[in-house]
């Protein structure tokens, strides 16, 4: 698993270095097949798992939809599962968890029972590692959400700006603790 993980290195490397995009775009495929190699060696090499959820969180973040959002959730747990204590482990769970809620109800509309799901993932994530910011932003927009969603019932409008309020804590907490 070692070998296939720092082919898989390697091979990333040469795709951001080349200036062919063919090549680069070869280079990333095989990049991803040697970590997959990894994992059907040893489904438990941690680095093989974390480099692969990194590029498809960054897939899913690049190309929206449910196919990709789906697929980072399922390999979120799967990394959980093999490291409990990995914390970007819960903030790619929650990122895509969160994705998926936002467009999950037969509406087309945000699923609004899974929020406070959501919301525990999100904590979660923040608990295992406050200095991530990803976690930190997701909640604060999903803050704004909630905030938007009561906004758009026309209720609890002051229910509304508290969220919004709260949003805002959220963020210049995170930013107190981590300047930059």
């Amino acid at each position: 698993d070692k070998l296939f993980t720092k082919a898989g290195d390697l091979l990333m490397e040469l795709s951001g270095s080349t200036t062919d995009p063919i090549k680069g775009s070869t280079y990333y495929e095989e990049a991803k097949r040697e970590w997959s190699q990894a994992l059907r060696e040893n489904s438990r090499c941690l680095p093989a798992h974390e480099k692969l959820i990194e590029e498809q969180y960054k897939w899913a973040a690049f190309a929206p939809g449910a196919a990709a959002w789906t697929q980072l959730e399922e390999s979120a747990r799967k990394l959980i599962e093999v490291d409990p204590q990995y914390a970007n482990g819960y903030a790619y769970f929650a990122a895509a968890h969160m994705a998926l809620v936002m467009t999950k109800s037969p509406t087309g509309g945000v699923d609004r029972a899974s929020l406070p799901s959501v919301d525990e993932d999100l904590q979660k994530a923040i608990s295992m590692d406050p200095s991530s910011s990803m976690p930190v932003i997701l909640r604060a927009r999903l803050l704004q959400v909630e905030a938007d969603l009561k906004t758009d019932e026309d209720k609890l409008p002051q229910e509304a700006q508290k969220l919004n309020g709260e949003a805002i804590a959220v963020l210049k907490a995170y930013l107190a603790k981590n300047p930059y």
